[in-house]
């Protein structure tokens, strides 16, 4: 997809990380295969989503002029979500090592 190599070392091992697919997955997304997307990686959608929300952020702070602040503090039980989902995508992720070692969308 990208004349770049940006794998880590271990990706060529069959080591896949929780962002293996992220890329094409986001690419997927836009480029209207959710399916797809969900195949490479679900975290994808989450990516695409926060993009378009923070592309509207910006479209609307530059035309009222005002700045919409969102904070977040996840505090214990947040932190320990969180770490069970990226346990979990990390085990789904190493499930698809063959697609996610494919050559990729075209």
């Amino acid at each position: 997809m990208f004349p770049v190599d940006l794998h880590e070392p271990t990706h060529y091992a069959g080591i896949m990380a929780p962002t293996c697919g992220l890329t094409r997955s986001v690419v997927a997304v836009f480029r209207g295969d959710v399916a797809m997307a969900w195949r490479y990686n679900p975290a994808g959608l989450l990516v695409a989503a926060a993009s378009v929300a923070m592309l509207a952020r910006l479209v609307i702070g530059a035309a009222v002029g005002r700045w919409l602040v969102f904070r977040l503090r996840p505090g214990r039980v947040g932190w320990i979500v969180l770490g069970l989902a990226l346990v979990a995508l990390e085990i789904r992720q190493q499930g698809r090592a063959e697609l996610l070692m494919s050559t990729g969308l075209r």
